[in-house]
């Protein structure tokens, strides 16, 4: 038979050349399938027939098909040296595969601990703002002594660190879950400390000035009657207007305490007027230390509120400072 239609294929191997085992690839010479050509048989000598009848009388014969075998060339071998160059180069890429996944093993740590770095820096940083916000706070007394300067200061510089403190708090990885918890409880505790003693702040400044009395003149004879109802009239519309502005929320007991001496003022207006019309300078007296007297329950009710928010403000303060010593380092 001719071995014409026999294919040369290479066949490599890769790992055996790289090491020098095999210096050139080897040659596999593959025979394909032979298959004889069909053979019409007639079962019968008839003619005349059609066509139909024909293909129904005719049978179909092949043989099988022939397997195919690779025959394998030999391989020429280099007397197994190894080529060292090769192997050299494979060695290095192995170590820099093995480096890499160190590497990208490492990095998760690596980076945990530079984002619990950070963390303490910013923890450190809130700590030290934190100890002119409780100072401010113990020095504020409705009345006697509102910094609004230095309560704005202190409160801004502790907004600013907790912000701070949130923002690398949240690069935390799960594993780090204990010093996030932490650094976010911190965080919220001296942001309330911050807003509820700038609130207290602001309601008391605002406040202060319409919780005294005005100078109202009681005796009949030093003061016309229309300068009178000006004067009270004039300070009992700044008095509502305070009122009417300060924020829901804030100071509830006071806020009510107020509301209950506006509901008054149009009585006493009326009976302090009414005393100087009828040259009646006791009515009149009556009157104001009846307004006195309404303005001075307010008063008491502000410094109780106040020194309550203030008990708030130093719970939080230590709240935060307790958070922040769970924090490593």
């Amino acid at each position: 038979m001719s071995r014409s239609h026999i294919k040369k294929k290479p066949m490599r191997n890769s790992a055996m050349e790289a090491l020098g085992f095999i210096e050139r690839p080897s040659v596999s010479y593959v025979e394909g399938p032979s298959v004889a050509r069909s053979e019409l048989v007639s079962t019968t000598a008839q003619t005349g027939l059609t066509v139909a009848e024909m293909w129904d009388t005719t049978e179909l014969h092949a043989d099988s098909m022939v397997d195919w075998q690779p025959v394998d060339v030999d391989e020429r071998h280099l007397n197994k040296k190894i080529r060292w160059p090769m192997l050299l180069l494979s060695l290095l890429l192995v170590a820099g595969l093995t480096a890499g996944g160190y590497y990208m093993y490492q990095a998760p740590a690596s980076g945990a601990q530079a984002a619990l770095a950070v963390v303490v820096s910013d923890g450190g940083a809130l700590g030290a703002a934190l100890n002119p916000l409780e100072t401010v706070t113990e020095k504020l007394t409705p009345g006697q002594n509102v910094d609004s300067a230095a309560i704005g200061s202190a409160a801004a510089d502790v907004d600013d660190a907790s912000r701070e403190l949130f923002s690398s708090a949240g690069e935390l990885p799960a594993s780090e879950s204990s010093s996030r918890s932490a650094a976010t409880e911190a965080a919220t505790q001296a942001l309330d400390a911050s807003n509820n003693l700038t609130g207290l702040a602001t309601y008391v400044g605002a406040i202060t000035p319409v919780m005294v009395a005005p100078t109202l003149i009681t005796d009949p004879e030093l003061v016309d009657l229309q300068t009178a109802v000006s004067d009270f009239g004039q300070w009992r519309n700044e008095f509502d207007t305070v009122r009417l502005s300060l924020p829901e929320g804030t100071m509830t007991l006071v806020t009510q305490e107020l509301a209950l001496v506006s509901n008054r003022l149009e009585q006493i207006q009326n009976a302090y007027v009414d005393g100087l019309r009828d040259d009646d300078q006791q009515a009149a007296l009556a009157a104001v230390r009846d307004l006195e007297g309404h303005l001075s329950t307010a008063w008491s009710v502000l410094l109780r509120e106040a020194d309550a928010v203030k008990v708030e403000v130093t719970t939080r303060i230590e709240a935060a400072w307790n958070a922040l010593n769970l924090l490593p380092g």
